[in-house]
């Protein structure tokens, strides 16, 4: 006991005496002494697997005089520098001097998942020290299990639009737990769904649950479990193929570009639709089923083939295509258990124009060249094998007459390239004539004549013609000569 006096000035008062508890501190620096606060590293838990290496160093800030290990489900070992490894456990770190206390373990059992202890005693100490650190071996957990609810028809695998699909899935027997993806097709679904841990008999399970509104584009799709672990060198997988009820799906008008006059053609239509609809083409007021012809037997429809993930083709088959054929009203039904659609299609001999959209295609012809050539002069090919066009021509703007006549006709004498309909015909380079075979040709109404031009009696000339006929037929505004016109004038 310790006895302090303060004197303040030359004053004789009380002394204050301060006590202070000598075997407290003493007390206090010896449990110091043999509690020294031992640091470990890795700290806490560590995961590893069977087979693998682990090395764990315990130290302190002071020399040390002993260093023991006690391994899960090992003996409890003393170590020292430079010993010699027994079992597969020995020595790590720098000195006992140094204060540390390491221990290396070649290879992982899984007999060692449990708590490593490494105790210390340092060389002014009777009493150890210690620090504890938790080794979870890694256990693979097993095939993850699936769990789909089933839908309003009592179904598990078939949905239908609309309908919210209700997933649950299920990792057992895995150390620690599995890390659990819910996956709809290329998407991870159920990340607001936190998942639900069980841990029992040093042993675990994981649920992972997740819900999706269906649209109709999740129809074909695959759901998948995967389950990831750290004894596990790729995931484990459950998968189901979801299928999504829907009605057929609508379109804007269809347009089909490309067919030629007198060339077989092919309208196809692509349609989503689950479960298989029914087909069924309008041609104006005629009815085509699948399979079958048109009231002509010129058109066919084929039957509906299947794509997959509710994809459905359909093909209307045209054995000549005629100019009637691209002025009908091509409407096809199509109509399952969910509903119906119509779907407008619509036949063009004109090319494609730039920009067209997948719903504007080409149509299918063994002479694609011609494409678009007989947008005013097609006729059908039921008619004569003689093709014949005509055209309105004005003959003051087409021909320039001649002024000289030929020698003992009535004939005039032209020069021109004449234009029949798109195509035209070309002359040589040099005048040529065309002959018109009336000498007076009839007058129709509006001052309209009707002449046959007979162009093979040009020389030298070859011509691109429409078909193999060697005769047009142009309708042409006539002038009367001025000769005439004088006649005329002294007759009345």
């Amino acid at each position: 006991m310790t006895t302090m006096t303060i004197l303040r000035g030359k004053s004789t008062s009380t002394s204050i005496i301060l006590w202070t508890c000598l075997a407290y501190l003493c007390a206090s620096i010896q449990a110091d002494t043999q509690n020294i606060n031992v640091s470990i590293n890795p700290s806490g838990e560590t995961t590893v697997r069977t087979g693998q290496n682990l090395t764990i160093l315990c130290s302190v800030g002071v020399p040390l005089k002993t260093c023991r290990v006690e391994v899960p489900q090992e003996r409890s070992v003393i170590l020292e520098p430079n010993q010699p490894s027994e079992d597969g456990i020995g020595w790590y770190g720098s000195s006992l001097d140094a204060g540390q206390c390491g221990v290396f373990i070649a290879q992982i059992k899984e007999k060692h998942d449990g708590i490593f202890k490494c105790s210390l005693t340092p060389k002014n100490a009777r009493y150890e020290s210690y620090n504890t650190l938790r080794i979870i071996v890694a256990k693979p957990p097993v095939m993850p299990e699936l769990m789909v609810f089933p839908g309003r028809r009592g179904e598990r695998q078939n949905y239908e639009k609309g309908e919210t699909l209700k997933v649950s899935c299920r990792v057992k027997a895995g150390r620690p737990v599995a890390n659990v993806s819910i996956f709809f097709g290329d998407e991870q679904i159920g990340l607001e769904e936190k998942p639900i841990v069980y841990n029992y008999n040093n042993d675990s399970y994981v649920i992972q649950n997740a819900t999706r509104v269906l649209s109709w584009t999740d129809n074909g799709k695959v759901l998948r479990c995967d389950a990831t672990h750290l004894a596990l060198d790729r995931p484990l997988s459950a998968k189901q193929q979801i299928s999504v009820l829907y009605a057929p799906q609508p379109q804007p008008t269809i347009e089909r570009f490309g067919f030629v006059i007198g060339q077989p053609g092919t309208v196809n239509v692509t349609v989503q639709a689950n479960p298989r609809p029914q087909f069924m083409w309008r041609i104006d007021d005629d009815k085509v089923d699948e399979g079958q012809f048109d009231e002509s037997n010129r058109i066919r429809s084929s039957r509906a083939v299947e794509l997959g993930k509710g994809y459905w083709e359909i093909t209307l088959n045209i054995d000549s295509v005629q100019k009637s054929d691209t002025e009908k009203k091509y409407v096809l039904l199509v109509n399952n258990e969910l509903g119906s659609t119509e779907y407008q299609i619509v036949l063009s001999t004109s090319t494609e124009p730039a920009g067209g959209s997948s719903t504007r295609t080409i149509g299918e012809s063994s002479d694609t060249e011609s494409a678009g050539r007989y947008s005013r002069s097609e006729v059908d090919s039921s008619a004569s094998a003689a093709r014949r066009a005509r055209a309105k021509m004005n003959f003051s703007q087409l021909f320039k007459r001649n002024k000289d006549k030929v020698s003992g006709t009535d004939t005039d004498t032209v020069r021109t390239v004449v234009t029949v309909d798109d195509e035209k015909i070309q002359t040589s380079d040099a005048p040529q004539a065309v002959t018109l075979n009336s000498a007076n040709p009839a007058v129709g109404e509006g001052g309209l004549v009707y002449a046959e031009l007979d162009l093979t009696q040009q020389k030298n000339v070859a011509p691109r013609r429409i078909d193999d006929d060697a005769t047009e037929y142009a309708e042409i505004i006539y002038t009367k000569p001025e000769a005439e016109e004088a006649a005329n004038a002294a007759n009345k």
